[in-house]
């Protein structure tokens, strides 16, 4: 048993996905800005998925600034830490997602990969809370983190758990350099 779990998300966290939300765009699919109340889906969510979520385009993401130092600095603790990579991507592109980590040096063999499954109609948030919770409760002295540039999604996950969260890996990775002067369960945005 890991005594710790971090849980980091993958669009807008590790890579920046705006190719893709560009996309979304030019084509209609998604109006108003990511994680706004203004946000919609003209043609549906499902529409918006088979543009921004083409497993095709996931390669002209850009790695996000600490993704690749964070992923690392959590390997050296990889004896105490159950690392896992939870999405909104659906279960059905998870192969080119895994793929596409790898390719860019964001896997280790140790990792996880949990995606949305298909049958899932709620949020991503609530599917995200679930799972860290589903997972939490049945282990006992265990610390929990997670890394998401949703703020819905971390909200969601802290308000089902005590977990930490943080925005960017760069709050994590700075989180890391300076925890022993953070109070427990800090909240950090």
């Amino acid at each position: 048993m890991h005594a710790t779990h971090w849980y980091i998300d993958i669009d807008g966290t590790l890579t920046t996905a705006q190719m893709r939300e560009d996309r979304a765009f030019s084509t209609g699919v998604a109006v108003g800005s990511y994680g706004t109340p203004d946000r919609h889906y003209p043609h549906g969510k499902e529409a918006f998925y088979t543009v921004f979520g083409d497993p095709d385009l996931f390669h002209t993401d850009q790695t996000m600034e600490g993704a690749e130092e964070l992923i690392h600095r959590l390997k050296q603790l990889s004896g105490s830490v159950q690392l896992t990579i939870l999405t909104a991507r659906p279960e059905r592109h998870a192969e080119a997602t895994h793929l596409d980590l790898v390719q860019r040096g964001l896997w280790l063999p140790s990792m996880r990969l949990i995606c949305k499954p298909s049958d899932w109609l709620q949020s991503s948030a609530s599917f995200k809370a679930t799972v860290i919770a589903q997972e939490m409760v049945s282990q006992t002295s265990v610390a929990c983190y997670l890394v998401d540039n949703s703020q819905a999604n971390r909200e969601a996950a802290s308000g089902a758990t005590d977990c930490t969260s943080f925005s960017s890996c760069v709050d994590a990775l700075e989180w890391l350099d300076h925890q022993g002067t953070d109070k427990e369960g800090e909240h950090h945005e």
